[in-house]
C-alpha cells in the first residue's frame, strides 16, 4: 500500500510537469475559485510518459532552495529569474485571493516585488524525492516594507536539460502577520498641498497652540500645536524622514519640519468681499474660517521641509503601483446603472423616492441627477467607480450615493458602497488606485481623500476637505 502510495504521487508530480504543460495559464492574471475540487488520479503505469528515470539529490534541491532565497534577499532578480523553467506555473496567495500566472506573468508580477527591499525565510524544508521531479515544502516568511505573511510554500523541482529548475510553485496558504486594514497613525497617509501630510482631524482642541494664527490663503488658516497633547502615534512624526509616492509609485524621500494645524473653511461670499475690500482685518477673517471650520475642518498635518510631487507618504518604504483613470463608455455607464439596481443601498434610495410622490420620474437616479464615473485597468480586471447624486438640497430632496464594482472575463461583481465624507454638492471621485497596504483590496484616492476597505464598504482613512459656508443655491 506505501509503494502504491509513492507511485500515485509521483505520477501525479510527473503529469504536472510534463511536455504538454498547463493548459489553462494565460498571460493575465486570473482570480480563481479555490473551493475543494474533485481530483481524478490515476495508477495506470501506461498514462506516464515514459522518460528515462533522472536521479535529483535531497543536497541538489536544499542547494536550489538556498539561491533561490539568496536572490530573492539580495535582490538581484536575474538570478532569481534563472532558476525557473521554461515551462511553469505558479500560484500565489494573498489572503483569501488566489492568482494564477504563467512564466512570463509570474516573472513580470515578481520583478515588480524586487524594486523594493524583502526578507524571505524558509523554516522546516521537507524534501520529497520521485525519479524524475522533487517536492520541497517549506514555512515561508515573506517581509517587504509594512508587509508580512506567512505560509506553507510548495516548490516542484525538475532537470530541464542538466539544470535544475523550478516548475511550479505555489503558496498553499496565506496568513497577515500585520492587520493591513488597522493601520496605526504611522502608516500610509494622504499628501495634500504638495507639503502636509494629513495624519487626522482634530480630535481634542487642547491640540490648539492660542495666537497662532496665519492665513494661508482665502479658504486655509494653519496654527500651531501644543506638543504634550497630541497622541504620541502622532508626535514620532515630527522631524521623521518619510518615504513618498508619486501618481506612477516612484518613490522619493522627505524630512517632517513640524506638526501643525490646518483649518480649511469655504466662507459666505459676502465675508469675502468684506475681506478684499479692506472693511474686514486679516486677523479677523482668519478667526472667522477657524470660528466655523474648527469643529470638524481641522486637521492635524506633519509639515515637510520642502515641496513634493509625493501624494501619498509612509514611515516605511512599500512595495505597489498605482493605476490612474481611462475612459468609461456610456455603454459601460448604462451597464452600471442597470446593475446597481440589485444592490440593496440602491433599492433603500428607491423606496424613500417613491415616498416622496415626485412625479417627473420613476427613478431616483434620473431625478435631476448629477452623475460621476471612474475606471481603472488592474491585475488583469476593469474596475468601476459610479457616484450619483439626486435632486437639489437645500431643503429639498436630496440623496447621494457611490459604488464600486469589478469587471474580469465579462462578468460585473459589485464590490460594495463607498462612503463619501463631507460630500455634499462636491462629491468623490477617485483619480487613482493603488493597494500599498498590500490586503488585496485597492485603495482610492484623489488629492483630497484617501479610502480603504473597512467591513463591506471603503470609508476614509483620511481626508482633508474645506467646510462649505457659503450660499449653494
Amino acid at each position: 500500500m506505501k509503494r502504491l502510495s509513492i507511485f500515485m504521487i509521483g505520477c501525479l508530480l510527473l503529469t504536472a510537469c510534463s511536455e504538454s504543460g498547463p493548459s489553462t495559464l494565460t498571460k493575465k492574471e486570473e482570480i480563481i475559485d479555490n473551493s475543494p475540487k474533485e481530483e481524478v488520479v490515476t495508477t495506470n503505469p501506461e498514462a506516464t510518459p515514459k522518460t528515462p528515470s533522472v536521479k535529483i539529490s535531497d543536497e541538489e534541491a536544499q542547494a536550489l532552495v538556498k539561491e533561490w532565497l539568496k536572490a530573492q534577499n539580495d535582490g538581484v532578480f536575474e538570478s532569481y529569474k534563472s532558476l525557473y523553467a521554461s515551462k511553469f506555473e505558479g500560484v500565489k496567495r494573498v489572503s483569501d485571493k488566489v492568482f494564477r500566472y504563467d512564466k512570463e506573468g509570474w516573472l513580470k508580477d515578481r520583478k515588480r516585488m524586487f524594486k523594493k527591499p524583502m526578507v524571505v525565510e524558509a523554516r522546516g524544508v521537507k524534501v520529497i524525492s520521485t525519479p524524475h521531479v522533487v517536492l520541497v515544502q517549506f514555512e515561508q516568511t515573506w517581509a517587504s516594507g509594512s508587509y508580512k505573511d506567512v505560509g506553507m510554500k510548495q516548490l516542484v523541482l525538475f532537470k530541464e536539460k542538466d539544470d535544475l529548475l523550478i516548475s511550479k510553485e505555489e503558496m498553499l496558504n496565506s496568513n497577515l502577520l500585520v492587520n493591513q486594514l488597522n493601520m496605526d497613525a504611522q502608516e500610509l497617509q494622504l499628501v495634500v498641498r504638495n507639503k502636509y501630510i494629513v495624519l487626522s482631524t482634530l480630535k481634542n482642541e487642547s491640540w490648539i497652540s492660542p495666537n497662532s494664527m496665519d492665513l494661508v490663503n482665502a479658504t486655509t488658516v494653519k496654527r500651531g500645536v501644543i506638543e504634550q497633547n497630541i497622541p504620541k502615534d502622532y508626535q514620532v512624526w515630527k522631524s521623521k524622514n518619510v518615504f513618498l509616492y508619486d501618481i506612477q509609485g516612484n518613490e522619493s524621500s522627505a524630512k517632517v519640519k513640524e506638526l501643525s494645524l490646518l483649518t480649511l473653511a469655504q466662507l459666505h461670499f459676502a465675508v469675502e468681499q468684506d475681506y478684499q475690500s479692506g472693511i474686514m482685518s486679516k486677523e479677523e477673517y482668519a478667526q472667522n474660517i477657524c470660528d466655523v471650520g474648527t469643529e470638524g475642518y481641522t486637521y492635524l498635518v506633519a509639515e515637510l521641509d520642502t515641496d513634493v510631487k509625493g501624494m501619498l507618504a509612509s514611515t516605511t518604504s512599500r512595495t505597489g503601483q498605482i493605476t490612474t483613470t481611462i475612459k468609461v463608455t456610456e455603454e459601460d455607464q448604462r451597464e452600471l446603472l442597470s446593475a446597481w439596481k440589485n444592490e440593496s443601498s440602491y433599492q433603500k434610495i428607491q423606496k424613500g423616492f417613491e415616498k416622496e410622490g415626485i412625479p417627473e420620474v420613476d427613478a431616483w437616479v434620473d431625478y435631476e441627477s448629477n452623475k460621476r464615473f471612474a475606471s481603472f485597468e488592474w491585475e488583469g480586471a476593469t474596475y468601476y467607480y459610479a457616484f450619483v447624486t439626486a435632486g437639489f438640497g437645500c431643503g429639498e430632496y436630496f440623496v447621494e450615493l457611490a459604488g464600486l464594482w469589478k469587471k474580469e472575463g465579462g462578468k460585473i461583481k459589485y464590490l460594495g458602497d463607498v462612503k463619501i465624507p463631507n460630500s455634499f454638492l462636491k462629491g468623490f471621485v477617485p483619480d487613482f488606485i493603488s493597494d500599498f497596504d498590500g490586503d488585496g483590496n485597492v485603495e482610492l484616492w484623489n488629492n483630497e481623500t484617501l479610502l480603504i476597505k473597512k467591513g463591506a464598504q471603503w470609508e476614509a482613512k483620511e481626508n482633508i476637505q474645506e467646510g462649505y459656508f457659503s450660499c449653494a443655491c
